[in-house]
């Protein structure tokens, strides 16, 4: 813009899939900010996908090089919409910041850097038996509720890192890690343990396959 003023705008669309190669589709999507001659900043967005929510901001330049941060925020997703796999029902709920540097627009998606963390509450797992693993040595087969499952997360690079992952269900309980690589396969390990009367025991539970396809074991 002349004289390096900025110009305002507002957007909407019923539905927005991000610039440089994003994947994530937002419906009833609303977006209001400025725009300059370098950069470009998003006040506020919102839009909707897994029955939840997203809100956030960015700022995106593209003088010297592209580069992109921001905040965002998810409220109310349908666990079983995000990761049929893996969840029944429960509703999720996070926050993230994000930031990515490239010398070309379609090189910041590959380059973005993402960490948060989210809750997921009154959902199941799919693939698990809590109850009956710590009994014996089947782990693949059934569901365990829970009250909450948390975690910190970190992508960087196409892959992404689950750490200090706690579930609560009572008197069951687990925590551990999990990686996930840009490929969609999933590794993690966990330890379970059921208390009740004083008495705790505990097991250790590994995740293996893709996020399509999960397997439970000891």
């Amino acid at each position: 813009t002349p004289g390096g003023a900025r110009a305002q705008f507002e957007l909407s669309a019923s539905t927005f899939t991000p610039p440089f190669g994003g994947t994530l589709p937002l419906n009833s999507f609303t977006a209001k900010g400025s725009i300059g001659r370098k950069e470009m900043a998003v006040d506020e967005f919102e839009g909707r996908n897994f029955d939840g929510t997203f809100v956030g901001r960015a700022r995106l330049r593209w003088s010297g090089g592209w580069s992109l941060e921001g905040t965002a925020e998810a409220r109310r997703l349908d666990a079983a919409k995000l990761a049929p796999a893996l969840f029944a029902g429960g509703n999720v709920d996070g926050q993230a910041s994000y930031t990515a540097q490239a010398a070309q627009a379609d090189g910041l998606v590959p380059a973005l850097r993402v960490d948060g963390n989210f809750k997921a509450s009154q959902g199941a797992v799919l693939g698990i038996d809590l109850m009956h693993m710590l009994a014996s040595a089947t782990a693949d087969s059934g569901k365990t509720s829970f009250r909450e499952l948390a975690a910190s997360f970190a992508r960087d690079g196409g892959g992404s890192q689950l750490r200090q992952l706690r579930f609560d269900a009572g008197v069951l309980s687990a925590n551990g890690s999990v990686e996930i690589g840009s490929d969609d396969t999933v590794r993690g390990r966990f330890t379970a343990a059921y208390r009740f009367d004083n008495q705790v025991r505990s097991s250790p539970v590994s995740l293996a396959g893709t996020l399509q396809a999960p397997k439970f074991g000891r």
